[in-house]
């Protein structure tokens, strides 16, 4: 089998005053094809977590761009399109792949498309045979919203925050590709939001409210009713539509167990809100 891998990420700021252009990707790090395989060291980062599931099940890693810029400014259209372009390039060149592998973060706005990440799930899909899997992870501060959850597309979010879980994560994302590859699994999203815009300070998953909540959907998981619960704070430096509190499941086959769980998880989170307001 083989799994094309591919990252494209940032965290934008639609205040700030400046834009991220290709060269603010390039002042951190833009790698092309073999570089995605070895480049990234010792880092614990999503790639590295991908790439090391698909080796320990003997399935061939094909590498397309990877892709990251620091916090800032929204992504310019010339910017996305280019690399965004050169990842769809790259993976219709790379022949026939049984699935594909994508590190985003979630809160990427471009210039004229505040849900970024939608359109690049559409845009690699869009070059894929119907029903090839897309396994996506996201950073705990992503926007998402209901236009990510495409057929076919599994999504899963980093668990800790401070983020610590970076390359936990690409594993969990890649376990499921295996996992579905193998017929074993077969993710099922949903979504469920509530209207809330929380401090950073009083969401950490460590700590109350959210700590609690986060530990009952552990054990949803481990009594097997969802095979994944990620929850999105978001970050509150976003001024686009409908930003608010996430929580995405995943579970196996059924649309309505994912759905239920969602929104189980949600409405705690809800009913805790009060407690996300920030010392004075």
């Amino acid at each position: 089998m083989r799994v094309a891998v591919g990252s494209l990420m940032q965290e934008t700021n639609t205040f700030v005053p400046f834009r991220t252009t290709v060269e603010t990707f390039r002042s951190h790090y833009v790698r092309r094809g073999r570089e995605v395989l070895g480049g990234f060291g010792e880092a614990r980062v999503e790639v590295p977590g991908f790439l090391s599931v698909l080796k320990e099940a003997g399935i061939e890693a094909v590498p397309l761009i990877a892709a990251h810029a620091l916090s800032g400014g929204y992504v310019t259209r010339e910017a996305f399109d280019e690399l965004l372009g050169e990842l769809v390039a790259r993976l219709k060149q790379a022949g026939p792949v049984d699935g594909v592998l994508l590190a985003l973060h979630g809160a990427m706005a471009a210039e004229d498309e505040p849900d970024a990440e939608s359109e690049i799930i559409e845009r690699v899909r869009s070059v894929l045979p119907a029903g090839t899997p897309v396994g996506v992870s996201l950073d705990l501060h992503g926007h998402i919203t209901p236009r990510m959850l495409q057929p076919g597309v599994f999504m899963v979010g980093y668990r800790e925050y401070p983020h610590i879980d970076m390359f936990e994560t690409g594993e969990r994302v890649a376990r499921l590709m295996v996992d579905t590859l193998a017929g074993r699994r077969r993710p099922v999203m949903a979504l469920a939001k509530r209207p809330m815009v929380v401090s950073p300070v009083k969401a950490r998953t460590g700590i109350a409210p959210l700590a609690p909540i986060i530990a009952a959907a552990r054990r949803m998981e481990e009594a097997g009713t969802i095979l994944h619960a990620s929850f999105f704070p978001v970050q509150p430096w976003l001024d686009v539509p409908d930003l608010c509190f996430a929580v995405l499941t995943s579970a196996d086959g059924s649309a309505a167990a994912a759905k239920t769980a969602a929104e189980t998880l949600a409405d705690r989170v809800w009913e805790a809100r009060d407690g996300f307001e920030p010392e004075r």
